[in-house]
């Protein structure tokens, strides 16, 4: 699909006192809801149990407008038929924790849920954006596995790596850090985050491909394994959509991308 000119506009209206859901689509049935406090059906009722234990605060109307405008910016990434045929909704919520733990984000079926306490505390634009991706990836990759080349991708970690027993057991040990670095670098991976669990890994790989961490041209740079699993990404996405080429992802990381693929 090729880029235009026309954008597929994301008007937002801010009603936050009445806790309607608000729209990010150009009209009310088209494009996914937006939401800024918990609603009651939102996680199945499993997530309530005691071991999960799900708890969720509404986002401080301080936060709204800024979380409203950096979704914005995330979802121009996509064409408009990814969006709507793959995500109906994204909770952004002043608390998000399970397990006893506070998460920055999660997903389920076609929902991302991400957590903002306030770019005092770290959640700046960049982390906005870049956890959207991570969760939104998770969603194409259910809904697309078909198309990732699973085999290929682990041939690029390390002969003598394992990955680990997931996201949750990595951030209840405090092995989730998404920095670089060399040391994982080296096995195939971006950082220690990667080495939870394939999932995560693939997570990591395409929030650098929509939205790179400082330094990620570097480390592909460097090294081979790196350079290798993110041309498994991107021809996965771009067997969901051809408008996701190289040059496409060669912008966002050289920061020469200017035009909007939602169009179409």
């Amino acid at each position: 699909m090729l880029k235009t000119n026309f954008f597929y506009l994301l008007f937002v209206t801010l009603s936050v006192l009445t806790c309607r859901p608000q729209s990010l689509g150009n009209l009310e049935s088209d494009g996914p809801q937006l939401y800024f406090q918990p609603t009651p059906k939102m996680f199945p009722s499993s997530w309530y149990d005691k071991e999960i234990k799900a708890q969720t605060a509404a986002l401080p109307d301080q936060e709204v407008k800024r979380s409203t405008q950096c979704l914005q910016e995330a979802l121009k990434k996509y064409p408009k038929k990814i969006i709507t045929e793959n995500l109906t909704g994204v909770y952004v919520l002043g608390k998000l924790n399970f397990y006893g733990l506070n998460y920055g984000g999660t997903y389920y079926k076609s929902t991302v849920f991400i957590g903002n306490k306030g770019v005092e505390n770290g959640y700046t634009d960049e982390w906005l954006q870049q956890t959207f991706h991570h969760e939104f990836s998770s969603i194409l990759l259910k809904n697309y596995r078909n198309y990732f080349n699973e085999s290929e991708w682990l041939k690029c970690n390390s002969s003598d790596f394992t990955y680990g027993s997931g996201g949750k057991n990595a951030i209840a040990e405090g092995k989730s850090s998404s920095e670089f670095d060399s040391n994982f670098n080296q096995i195939g991976l971006l950082n220690q985050y990667s080495a939870a669990e394939l999932e995560e890994d693939f997570n990591e790989f395409s929030e650098n491909l929509f939205y790179p961490h400082e330094g990620f041209n570097h480390v592909l740079e460097k090294y081979a394994a790196i350079r290798k699993k993110r041309e498994i990404l991107i021809d996965f996405y771009q067997h969901i959509d051809p408008s996701f080429t190289k040059l496409f992802f060669d912008n966002i990381l050289s920061g020469t991308a200017d035009e909007p693929l939602n169009g179409k």
